[in-house]
């Protein structure tokens, strides 16, 4: 919808940025990059780079490609390859997991809020 409208214009897509680094102090949890690889390190006790070793479960989205999946938490390696992420490579944003209670939206525009809304 919106890449293919960008890209008929000939407007290049701007990379994701999901969790903006002027945020990240609210967020409460912590966000880290890895690969499919890392966290199968991860889970089979060997660790990894950026694996966060010892968190236990990890909510994980896709890195570079919006919408390659839907995020979802891996609490076993098996979790990966249900989800169809075989491709060690294959890099992710990953998060501790939270128990969200209530989710809001807040649109920004130009410095000011436009609307507050319940997601």
């Amino acid at each position: 919808a919106i890449s293919r409208a960008l890209a008929r214009m000939g407007v290049p897509l701007p990379p994701p940025d999901d969790y903006p680094h002027c945020l990240r102090c609210q967020l409460h949890r912590r966000i880290w990059t890895s690969s499919v690889g890392e966290l199968l390190r991860h889970f089979d006790g060997s660790g990894g780079t950026s694996s966060g070793g010892g968190l236990g479960a990890v909510f994980v989205k896709p890195l570079d490609r919006r919408k390659r999946f839907t995020g979802f938490v891996v609490a076993q390696p098996d979790d990966l390859a249900s989800h169809g992420l075989t491709r060690r490579a294959e890099r992710l944003l990953c998060a501790s997991v939270v128990r969200w209670l209530t989710e809001w939206r807040v649109y920004v525009a130009e410095g000011e809020v436009l609307a507050c809304c319940n997601y």
